[in-house]
């Protein structure tokens, strides 16, 4: 198998890892895919990181959805606490 396509398959990989939400195994084949960039085949190599631009947009737009969820957990709970100590409060 050339470079490229060992590439391309690493690209694959990270797609899959992102879409099922594994973001370890994503990086695990993003450090496997950096080595293979090195290559003569420069139009390959800018769609190739067009893909990882793109793939890298998603983990982050993920990574903010997860932190927003959080932060809404936490307002959650801060208000239920609120509520929790007025009403022992007026007891």
């Amino acid at each position: 198998m050339s470079q490229l396509e060992n590439a391309l398959n690493r690209i694959r990989d990270i797609e899959s890892a992102v879409a099922s939400g594994d973001l370890e195994a994503a990086n695990l084949a993003a450090q496997q895919l950096t080595p293979l960039l090195v290559s003569n085949n420069i139009d390959e190599l800018l769609s190739v990181r067009d893909r990882i631009e793109s793939l890298t947009l998603g983990v982050k737009a993920m990574q903010s959805g997860d932190l927003d969820q959080l932060r809404g957990i936490q307002q959650q709970r801060g208000g239920a606490e609120a509520y929790q100590a007025m009403q022992q409060s007026n007891f």
